[in-house]
């Protein structure tokens, strides 16, 4: 016993009733790590006081410290209902939701936080990480700059906003918040990890080798750094150097590293021509994937029953059957599909050299158009002035990412627009579509084993049933569509623009009634 403890229970016995007395004893006790005893004194602070907020979130406190979430957010939620603008009780349940992955509810108590207090720094930096996770990134942006305007040297914050930041693609900047964030704390070792991924991701393998060398230095038991050096092999192509080096680490709780680490492994062994082991690592990366937050986030059923939906539609429905009153289109769009992996970047790049070509890039403007009809039977009496204001939509979602005066021809590349060529004939009758094939087993392969962005329909490539599932009915629908609507398309494979890029080239031009 210290003597501020013995001097707060000689307070005690003056005072028994004192409720505040028992709750500086329960913090002394809990300086010392003596939880059991902090928490038997934070709850006579209750027991004394039943309106007593502090008490409430201290009691929180040490159940958390003892990893028993279930109490301690019971007990945050006791504080804030004693209190509703108690603000202490509304973060710490917050970071606790987050603990234990109820995104949703940590999202609404940091949001209460700043009601309360819109400077709060901790729920600005905690809600800026959600808000990134939750993929808003802009409203991610905002609340992390507030924080660091508040604050000029919050590291944590900055760090985060270059998270956020290399999200969305602003490399060069989230690099210089990595930097910064090293520069107000030399020890901060996320900082050193973030900005090594960051390299990597850039291919800066400069970057990367002299970080690593600097690390080594500094921190030199950290487990991290082997990760890099191995993915550094692979970069200078040193695959076996790199295999055996990978091979002899683990990551089992962090599943970010994990990931990055069996990832490597697969693209080394698979340069090593040992298919068994490649396939079995790009397998792990799938598995820990779908186990993730952003694997739990998304679910692969919604995009089967999108396709579903059409394959039960348009099966029974020819669109030349229905009421055809079209307004007089004053632009034709063209649509470059076929499944993911399929060629259609190789088809992006090659198109995009013509001088009167523009090429927009996974773009979501036929989705956005498409957000306007509420379901597929409205299509069958769909009005002339709907389909002008659709066709609207589009335009002007188009001219936010190309200049539709500058160029002869404008494609729109995004390939599982392939699911909604039925809509998009609908909308516009006269419109081109440039179709990529690719051998159905490389295409599958290539989806399973390539790290995509999740979301609902690329959440079908973590198993390989599943990715072969998707393009059986992706390539069905299509079956359907140029059986029954009358398409103007071009069918382009990936392997005869391999073999004979001129003859493959001039096809497309000629669809195009370009030179």
């Amino acid at each position: 016993m210290t003597k501020m403890t013995k001097e707060i229970e000689q307070s005690i016995k003056k005072d028994p009733k004192n409720f505040k007395n028992y709750f500086d004893l329960g913090n002394a006790y809990a300086k010392e790590k003596q939880y059991k005893l902090a928490l038997k004194f934070f709850k006579k602070t209750i027991e004394l006081n039943k309106k007593f907020t502090a008490g409430y979130n201290n009691i929180g406190n040490i159940y958390k410290i003892q990893k028993n979430l279930k109490q301690s957010i019971i007990f945050y939620q006791k504080s804030i209902k004693v209190d509703p603008t108690y603000i202490n009780g509304h973060y710490n349940l917050g970071v606790t939701y987050s603990e234990i992955e109820q995104f949703e509810k940590s999202l609404e108590s940091f949001k209460k936080v700043l009601e309360l207090d819109s400077n709060h720094l901790g729920a600005l930096n905690n809600l800026g990480i959600l808000l990134k996770n939750f993929e808003q990134y802009d409203q991610a942006i905002k609340c992390l700059e507030k924080a660091i305007l508040l604050k000029d040297n919050y590291s944590e914050a900055i760090n985060n906003l270059g998270n956020v930041l290399m999200e969305i693609g602003n490399d060069d900047r989230a690099i210089d918040c990595y930097k910064k964030a090293i520069n107000i704390e030399p020890n901060k070792i996320i900082a050193y990890l973030n900005l090594l991924d960051a390299y990597e991701n850039i291919n800066n393998t400069e970057g990367l080798e002299s970080l690593i060398n600097q690390i080594k230095v500094k921190f030199p038991n950290l487990e991290q750094t082997k990760l890099y050096e191995g993915i550094l092999l692979f970069r200078k192509k040193e695959f076996a150097k790199a295999k055996d080096l990978l091979k002899n680490i683990s990551f089992k709780r962090e599943i970010k590293h994990e990931i990055l680490r069996n990832s490597f492994l697969a693209k080394s062994f698979d340069r090593l021509d040992k298919t068994k082991d490649s396939f079995k690592h790009f397998s792990n990366v799938n598995k820990l994937t779908s186990h993730s937050f952003i694997g739990k986030k998304y679910n692969k059923k919604n995009y089967i029953r999108l396709i579903d939906k059409r394959l039960k539609f348009f099966k029974k429905n020819a669109l030349q059957k229905f009421s055809l009153d079209y307004p007089v289109p004053t632009f034709n769009p063209v649509f470059l599909i076929g499944f993911p992996r399929s060629g259609t970047t190789l088809l992006d790049t090659i198109l995009r050299s013509h001088p009167e070509i523009q090429v927009t890039e996974e773009k979501n403007m036929v989705a956005k158009m498409l957000s306007k009809i509420k379901e597929l039977n409205s299509l069958k009496k769909i009005s002339k002035k709907e389909i002008e204001i659709l066709q609207y939509e589009y335009i002007a979602e188009l001219q936010d990412h190309a200049d539709i005066n500058k160029s002869k021809v404008i494609i729109d590349k995004l390939p599982l627009n392939i699911v909604h060529v039925g809509e998009i004939v609908r909308i516009f009758p006269n419109a081109k579509f440039i179709l990529a094939l690719r051998h159905p087993m490389d295409c599958v392969l290539s989806c399973f084993i390539q790290d995509f962005k999740l979301n609902d329909a690329m959440s079908n490539f973590l198993t390989l049933k599943d990715t072969a599932t998707l393009y059986k009915k992706v390539m069905s629908l299509w079956e359907i569509y140029h059986s029954n609507l009358k398409l103007n398309y071009i069918t382009i494979k990936y392997e005869d623009v391999v073999k004979d890029f001129k003859t493959s080239t001039k096809l497309i031009l000629d669809f195009l009634n370009l030179d």
